[in-house]
């Protein structure tokens, strides 16, 4: 007996082989060659028996042990290929005594909340297999640490005397059993095989839904600086994205076009973002700017000074522009200062972009809405170009751009004719309300509901005028044309919004990085709504809860459902 260490993982088929060895393999060799371990991935079945085939290639961790190789080392840290080894991970080998198996518990790695969704009785995962014994633990098989003296025999048992089933969980539950019966397991710190869902689900919930978030990527990177070991746990494809490069093929010149079009930008009381906004504004060198700006609240410490250094910025234009501005010295609010702002525009121009003063565009921003302002200027379908696209990196459709029936307004495009229908005092809700027509609209019944309550609220308090102006396009069976790229990020979630404080959506929504459109575009083929997408947008706004998640990943997990 060398005294040696192997970390062994099984790659078997030409997809996950490549994978691993693309994604992995240079992380577990920095990891291996800083303890002092091998590296051997197994890449042809260890069992070519029909009973082997039959069932999932993961019970053959449970052969590695028997192997030939495997004589020549005291431990043998059994890692699924799906594993990622943190940035500061500390040597697993060394964390407990030869004679007994390492391993995490997965029941013990969830926060209490967690738990009760994953394993809301643990002891019923043992008894429903018939097993004679249960337990409040769970061995989590994705990373063990095993010795092949000690271990070869208990783990040859499982591979034989137990068949994969629905209620299995693959190898892992017989597996749990014979090794907790025996009282051969010493557990490791839960940082040792950290499973990425219970990790995001603990400290970012707000994905536990939506796996290809670009936020995602950060988390990801978080998760590497605080645990040892990140286990996907089945999200291969979930991986391949986090690590894929975030960067956009799409190269955006420096000598983009002045835009065609007149930019309306609404400003308040900060002028650490109106800067930055108004910036991206220059580089797009419109040449008419109208301003809206409202008034400070006189109640506020410090924001009579923040207003006057705001409007001092429209100052600095200095392209060849004409700007005009519509400042209001008392303080009206958003919703009047907003409606009374674009009814100004509107009277002076045809058509306008409209930024407010914490949307941040890209720059091919200004030439998308060029493009979609004239194709559909005289078309009454469209009421307006939106600019932010909430599908988290799953595209709508292959055109540049899809139809929906929301109107998305954290940085839009718009005409005179589609503004001239807004209905700000919201005139027919009452009698809408009091009908079917919501839930006839939106065949989802929680996205009924969200806007039912929305409108009624809206309706009673008078507080916002994006609302309204949804249920005025909504009556005419208004579309809206929605980038399948992020073009606009909303740098404004902070504590002392008025409508976008952290806890209201910024966590998910909020400060999103905008993705390049690339040119020509790409016209839908048709003037129609694309469904599908607004049922997902619909789940971002109004619907889906991390249970719903935690569903899925059971099923997943079983083998019931395919991701």
């Amino acid at each position: 007996m060398s005294g040696r260490t192997a970390i062994v993982t099984l790659a078997l088929g030409d997809e996950l082989n490549e994978r691993w060895h693309r994604l992995c393999e240079e992380n577990w060799q920095r990891y291996a060659d800083r303890h002092g371990y091998d590296l051997i991935c197994i890449e042809q079945p260890l069992d070519t028996s029909e009973r082997a085939l039959s069932r999932s290639p993961s019970w053959q961790k449970l052969l590695v042990a028997g192997q030939p190789f495997a004589e020549d080392y005291e431990r043998i840290v059994w890692v699924d290929a799906d594993v990622l080894f943190g940035l500061e991970a500390r040597p697993i080998a060394s964390q407990g005594p030869p004679h007994l198996v390492g391993a995490v518990d997965e029941v013990g790695m969830e926060r209490p909340d967690v738990r009760r969704l994953l394993h809301p009785n643990p002891p019923s995962e043992y008894s429903e297999l018939g097993l004679s014994q249960t337990f409040d633990q769970m061995v989590q098989g994705g990373v063990l640490v095993v010795s092949p003296e000690h271990h070869r025999e208990v783990l040859g048992r499982v591979y034989d005397e137990y068949e994969d089933g629905p209620r299995t969980v693959f190898e892992m539950r017989p597996l749990s059993y014979e090794l907790l019966r025996r009282d051969l397991v010493s557990w490791l710190d839960p940082g040792f095989n950290m499973l990425w869902f219970v990790y995001r689900a603990h400290n970012h919930p707000e994905l536990s839904r939506y796996r290809r978030h670009p936020k995602s990527r950060d988390a990801m990177r978080q998760a590497l600086e605080e645990v040892d070991l990140l286990h996907f746990a089945g999200e291969g494809e979930t991986m391949e994205f986090l690590l894929a490069s975030a960067r956009s093929s799409v190269i955006v010149p420096e000598d983009l076009p002045a835009t065609r079009s007149p930019v309306a930008l609404t400003i308040h009381s900060r002028p650490d973002e109106t800067a930055r906004v108004l910036d991206a504004i220059r580089r797009a060198r419109p040449a008419r700017l109208l301003v809206i700006g409202d008034g400070a609240r006189p109640e506020i410490p410090g924001e009579t000074e923040r207003c006057r250094l705001t409007r001092e910025l429209i100052e600095t234009v200095d392209w060849d522009c004409e700007v005009e501005t519509n400042y209001s010295e008392q303080n009206l609010g958003p919703k009047e200062r907003i409606e009374t702002g674009l009814d100004w525009v509107f009277s002076r121009v045809e058509e306008a972009i409209v930024l407010e003063h914490d949307c941040l565009p890209d720059p091919t921003f200004f030439p998308f809405c060029d493009e979609l302002l004239e194709r559909y200027r005289f078309d009454e379908r469209v009421m307006s170009i939106g600019r932010n696209n909430f599908q988290f990196n799953r595209p709508a459709s292959s055109d540049s751009y899809y139809l929906s029936r929301h109107s998305l307004i954290w940085g839009w495009a718009t005409w005179r004719t589609a503004w001239n229908t807004n209905d700000p005092e919201m005139t027919t809700w009452p009698e809408l309300r009091d009908s079917d027509w919501l839930r006839e609209l939106l065949s989802e019944r929680h996205a009924a509901a969200y806007w039912a309550h929305v409108m009624e609220t809206t309706y009673r308090d008078r507080d916002t005028w994006d609302r309204p102006w949804q249920l005025s396009c909504w009556l005419r069976d208004g579309l809206h044309a929605i980038p399948n790229h992020n073009l606009v990020s909303n740098i404004g979630f902070r504590e002392e919004a008025v409508h976008t404080r952290p806890g209201t959506g910024g966590l998910l929504i909020g400060d999103l990085p905008t993705d390049p459109m690339s040119f020509p575009l790409r016209h839908p083929a048709e003037v129609r709504r694309q469904a599908e997408a607004d049922r997902d947008l619909n789940a971002v706004m109004c619907g889906g809860t991390v249970t719903a998640m935690f569903d899925r990943l059971l099923l997943v997990r079983r083998g019931m459902v395919v991701q």
